[in-house]
């Protein structure tokens, strides 16, 4: 029985069933902001682009899924990564309340102060303990801020990846700026492209310490401007391709000089393993890890301890391969688990390797996120108290198991 909230989930079995039951939570998508003006209490099955919707109008916002049409549920459980996460962490630390419903059919509030060992196990530790239905939401003063998406031709690949090593060198760090990288290859056309989506949490354009991603030549188009997350949720949700099969999966690293262009070999060398069918298209993303928060009121079950600094220090990784023809899922996905073990092969060998593991990108049948977030055995028990019974590991087919 998987559950889904917005459906955004690649894994098979994840977000739907074949000759099963689903649990369809998209009805539950209130988004109603408190009478204090700065809680939103939001439904499990709301998207992003509800909830953006609403905020804008009170010039709030929050660290929520960067596409409109992501889940609230889903993104939340696996902590999160959203336009300011640099300055306020995963999305899931500003979440001061959860609606649970439990095995036994209880219905119970978790928070910092009532059940919050079930509070921080569901920040991060996905659907093993019950089943959220609602979320009440820490929102930040946000009116309008920078940003937008820039599409260079392949010539640029060397440096665009010398950019972001520079721009991801603690030095150069700036809690305000958000970059995802993405070197994408597109079968059906035969050609490399890269995209670089810059955020400035500012209303200020071309900030200095994302001019030099700006100042790259040539560029093929722009979209850059001054706007809300509305609209930029809505740009990025234009972007994807809507009824492919899709892929997921991820690693870390640490950044370093030299390692992100034997990340981008080993990728190209994948891209042209799998070139032979023009259904195929696939992504490598770079983007920076949130940092995790300092207040132990709002810990999640990541694994990063409070005085670490991921937000400056490491690169997350993010293999996207899309594909259409059922052919040739099999190949698709052999090869994802090749670029990992290749990745973490030389990342090791330079001592660059970590072993963070986000939820929300992992690849089922070769990764396993929970076990690499060092937070395996308080999950465990966790899971024994507030479902003794297991239904969550034996029912509920979707999402990481313990």
């Amino acid at each position: 029985m998987p559950q889904t909230s917005g459906g955004h989930g690649t894994n098979h079995g994840y977000s739907n069933i074949d000759g099963g039951v689903t649990l369809d939570l998209t009805s539950l998508n209130n988004v109603d902001v408190l009478e204090n003006g700065v809680t939103v209490s939001v439904g499990t099955g709301a998207s992003w682009g509800d909830v953006y919707l609403v905020l804008d109008a009170h010039n709030r916002s929050l660290n929520g899924g960067r596409a409109s049409d992501v889940g609230v549920g889903g993104f939340l459980s696996g902590g999160g990564i959203g336009f300011f996460a640099l300055q306020h962490g995963f999305g899931c630390d500003a979440v001061v309340n959860m609606e649970v419903v439990l095995s036994n059919g209880d219905i119970v509030d978790a928070n910092a102060t009532s059940n919050s060992a079930l509070f921080r196990a569901l920040k991060g530790g996905q659907n093993n303990f019950g089943i959220v239905t609602r979320w009440d939401i820490t929102t930040i003063p946000k009116g309008e801020f920078w940003g937008g998406s820039l599409v260079y031709p392949s010539s640029t690949t060397a440096e665009q990846l010398e950019v972001f090593a520079n721009w991801k060198t603690p030095e150069n760090f700036d809690p305000s700026s958000s970059v995802e990288q993405s070197h994408v290859y597109i079968g059906s056309l035969q050609e490399f492209l890269v995209s670089n989506s810059v955020f400035y949490t500012k209303p200020l354009a071309f900030p200095d310490n994302l001019k030099n991603y700006t100042n790259i030549q040539p560029l093929i188009s722009s979209t850059l401007r001054i706007s809300n997350a509305t609209d930029f949720a809505n740009e990025i949700q234009s972007f994807s391709t809507p009824n492919q099969n899709t892929i997921f999966a991820t690693t870390t690293l640490r950044s370093s000089p030299t390692i992100l262009k034997k990340v981008h070999a080993i990728w190209q060398a994948s891209v042209e393993q799998l070139s032979r069918n023009a259904t195929i298209t696939s992504s490598l993303t770079l983007q920076s890890i949130p940092a995790p928060p300092s207040d132990i009121s709002r810990a999640n079950s990541l694994g990063f301890d409070p005085s670490s600094t991921p937000e400056k220090d490491l690169i997350l990784v993010l293999l996207s391969n899309f594909w259409e023809d059922p052919n040739v899922g099999e190949d698709v996905h052999n090869s994802a688990a090749r670029f990992i073990c290749d990745v973490d092969f030389v990342a090791k060998e330079e001592g660059v390797a970590h072993k963070f593991r986000y939820p929300n990108y992992a690849a089922a049948g070769f990764q396993h996120p929970l076990q690499s977030t060092g937070q395996l055995d308080s999950l465990r028990k966790v899971a024994s108290q507030y479902d003794p019974i297991r239904m969550f590991q034996r029912q509920v087919i979707g999402g990481w198991k313990l």
